[in-house]
């Protein structure tokens, strides 16, 4: 094979240039992107648990609110339709009125309103015979479970991550 020329390949940088040692580097990105990983899972761990918290939060809630209703059959008359109607609206309010503003992690002062409203209509209540003062004291404690639960729902709508993380994250 004479008079065949060989073809030398360009070179595209110096010898000794800017990239002459890519492992130095490739080193320093797969560190950068474990440690990105992991704060990602767990950004998305955090997030899932303060939902699934704050949802079980709302349905322990809505369960005392239920028990509450079911539990003013032993009242007379006149009060059970009264704290049962209360209890209605409140429900209504949580749904219709609160649930949007906690995007902004805001509460309904009518759900504030229909709460304070049970809790006096309960003081006004002339409890008489074994039934109606145990029927009395089992909704005091869905009454306190109601509020515990509402605290519950309310912080889980703040989020699950401190203010700070979201600069780092998408630093």
């Amino acid at each position: 094979m004479t008079g065949v020329q060989t073809c030398a390949l360009p070179i595209w940088a110096p010898e000794g240039g800017y990239f002459s040692d890519s492992d130095r580097a490739a080193a320093v990105f797969g560190s950068i992107g474990g440690l990105f990983s992991v704060l990602l899972a767990l950004v998305v761990f955090l997030s899932v648990q303060t939902y699934s918290e704050t949802q079980s939060h709302a349905n322990a809630e809505a369960d005392a609110v239920l028990e509450q209703f079911q539990i003013a059959n032993l009242f007379p008359s006149r009060a059970q339709y009264g704290i049962q109607s209360q209890l209605i609206c409140y429900g209504r309010s949580v749904r219709d009125l609160e649930w949007p503003l906690m995007e902004r992690n805001d509460e309904s002062p009518a759900v504030v309103e229909w709460a304070s409203s049970i809790d006096q209509t309960m003081d006004k209540i002339a409890v008489s015979g074994a039934g109606a003062e145990a029927g009395f004291r089992l909704f005091l404690e869905q009454a306190l479970n109601r509020q515990e639960e509402r605290r519950g729902r309310l912080e889980g709508a703040a989020g699950a991550l401190p203010p700070m993380v979201w600069p780092i994250l998408i630093a």
